[in-house]
């Protein structure tokens, strides 16, 4: 079974070894153009994987081509990244500022305590323009691609000739309309915008590049890629995010036409298994690489921001702990759309102080699974409606007669 049928099984450990002792490694345009997005401790520890394993590095013609295309534009990306995430820092501190001194003073939050969190702001924000400012350089002194370069060396394919290229490209029309992997999401069965021809038909050649090199080499391959669509992986149809293995098509095409080994991996799975295999890789870099594969927007918040700066807790220490309870509370009382655990009462008394849904924005954003801001908002629920007194309650219907300040939330 096992020999029929050889995609469906990942090398055991024995294999794996032997396949990391031996194997070429190539990496796809998406897994190298990930690396701008890492921090520097985090592209450092991953340049120095490759490093040791630099003569068996090997680039196929069609990644070179994309990457000298790309570099630009991925660098201009995370600049923009960097300048959105400056900008939203930088008006949730006006408007946090605003409304700290107007004249209705926010009741929780001390002049002490509320430049601690301007301060903390402040340096979050510095960073970022310093992150930003050296992202600006790269497009006139990228030391990362003289590094990725150097790494490489002479070792990236020659390419198709015109006539071989047009006649894959061919190939590819007639395998993309049977979704035959690996590329056809880029062509237009995935409903989508496709890309032009014949760039739509890039990862083919790439493949069919690895192939013909593995071939001529006698070598088995490790193909690392962050394309995380269905024409490269195993897609559960119960947990859509969740990947079961390379498709199967690939290693038995691979096995068949180069009559060598070949298996995939993420970025994210090959700097764990490298850690068992070339060079340890930190806890701390392998968390930012999965954060970075799975992000919508990679470098942005979940990729960079908040594994190194974690602005949810700058911000929750600039407050005592019973006041974080209450602002917790409605912050993510917002983030759960307004739990049934907690009381209407709770939600009218924090409401016209707290604007906290810019802070569940800001603060929370991608830091918290859904299913663990419902815990906690069920764990401080009854003790932040045991804390409201009536006497609070009637002064706050006192002082806005007219619930106007309940409208203003409902309209938020």
């Amino acid at each position: 079974m096992k020999d029929k049928f050889p995609g469906y099984y990942p090398p055991n450990e024995k294999e794996e070894k032997l396949l990391w002792d031996e194997a070429i490694f190539v990496f796809d345009t998406c897994s190298l153009l990930n690396l701008y997005s890492y921090s520097d401790s985090t592209r450092d520890e991953l340049l120095g994987v490759l490093n040791k394993i630099k003569d068996r590095l090997w680039m196929p013609y069609q990644v070179a081509s994309e990457l000298h295309k790309n570099r630009v534009l991925r660098i201009a990306q995370e600049r923009k990244n960097y300048a959105d995430t400056i900008k939203s820092i930088d008006a949730f501190r006006k408007d946090i500022d605003k409304r700290h001194r107007s004249k209705r003073q926010h009741p929780f939050i001390s002049n002490e305590s509320f430049e601690r969190l301007v301060n903390a702001l402040d340096a979050v924000q510095k960073e970022m323009e310093d992150c930003r400012d050296k992202h600006d350089r790269k497009l006139h002194d990228d030391s990362l691609f003289e590094n990725i370069c150097s790494l490489f060396g002479s070792n990236v394919g020659n390419g198709f000739d015109e006539k071989r290229h047009s006649a894959t490209c061919e190939e590819g029309k007639k395998r993309y309309k049977a979704k035959r992997p690996p590329g056809y999401m880029d062509g237009d069965a995935a409903g989508r915008d496709a890309k032009p021809e014949p760039d739509r038909y890039g990862d083919l050649v790439l493949w069919y590049e690895t192939i013909d090199h593995a071939k001529s080499k006698s070598k088995p391959v490790v193909f690392v890629t962050d394309d995380s669509k269905e024409d490269w992986w195993r897609i559960s149809p119960i947990e859509s995010r969740k990947t079961l293995g390379p498709r199967a098509e690939l290693i038995e095409e691979f096995i068949a036409v180069a009559e060598q080994k070949c298996w995939l991996y993420s970025s994210e799975s090959f700097v764990s298994r490298a850690t068992d295999f070339i060079k340890v890789v930190s806890t701390k870099a392998q968390s930012e690489v999965k954060n970075i594969a799975r992000s919508d927007t990679p470098g942005l918040l979940t990729g960079i921001f908040l594994p190194s700066f974690k602005l949810e807790d700058m911000i929750a220490d600039s407050f005592s702990k019973s006041q974080r309870e209450r602002e917790d509370v409605f912050a993510k009382a917002i983030a759960s759309v307004a739990n049934p655990s907690i009381s209407p009462e709770a939600i009218k008394f924090l409401a016209p102080t707290f604007k906290f849904e810019e802070l569940a924005k800001e603060a929370f954003h991608k830091a918290l699974a859904k299913q663990e801001v419902i815990d906690a908002l069920k764990d401080c629920a009854s003790a932040v409606d045991d804390d409201l007194d009536l006497d609070e309650r009637d002064q706050l219907d006192e002082d806005d007669p007219e619930g106007a300040d309940e409208n203003a939330l409902n309209e938020d």
